[in-house]
């Protein structure tokens, strides 16, 4: 009777633990989630200029993103700079950004924007980025090639990551998740028959 009952809780926890996984599995493959879980977004203190600029990473509705895949588009959005203006935008490794540093760390990618009828940016600047940690550059004077917020630069984050692309984790398919557990009940009965005939 006590090795029944003993195999009864055995049994019963197996199949919580794998409902549980299944719960879990469900609930995160469907919720598409995607958030910033260590930077903050924008504000005034995160890619504002002296002059009310602003430029900070966004997704193609102009939305401050910081977490991206590499299956995604990272935009650029940004306002307050010149009317029908030329500004580069440059996406380079993350580091810590001072007035007059210059702009010649690894480039990933440099893209010479026009600012509309208002001041305003709104562009695509890097389909499928690699993953990393990245800081987007909104430089008002391409040629001095230098960080200078006093001239309206503006920098997504001038001391943490303006944003970050991770791998994309592959989601179980329906029949994906059939078969693990279907796997996983296969391997628990056959683990309860060996200690059965011990």
């Amino acid at each position: 009777m006590k090795i029944a009952s003993e195999l009864r809780g055995r049994r019963t926890l197996i199949s919580a633990g794998i409902t549980a996984m299944v719960v879990l599995t469900l609930v995160l493959s469907g919720s598409g989630i995607s958030a910033n879980l260590r930077y903050p977004s924008g504000g005034s203190s995160y890619g504002s200029g002296y002059g009310g600029t602003t430029g900070e990473a966004s997704d193609e509705a102009g939305i401050i993103k910081n977490m991206y895949t590499v299956l995604e588009t990272v935009y650029a959005v940004g306002s307050g700079f010149q009317a029908n203006s030329d500004v580069e935008v440059t996406i380079t490794e993350d580091k810590h950004w001072t007035n007059g540093k210059t702009i010649n760390s690894t480039i990933y990618k440099q893209v010479i924007v026009t600012t509309d009828g208002f001041g305003n940016i709104l562009e695509p600047i890097w389909p499928n980025p690699l993953p990393g940690e990245y800081d987007m550059i909104f430089n008002v004077n391409p040629a001095d090639n230098t960080y200078d917020p006093t001239q309206g630069d503006v920098v997504d984050d001038p001391n943490d990551p303006g944003f970050i692309v991770a791998e994309v984790v592959p989601a179980f398919t329906p029949a994906g998740l059939i078969a693990l557990v279907g796997l996983l009940t296969a391997i628990a009965v056959i683990s309860i028959g060996i200690r059965r005939k011990q």
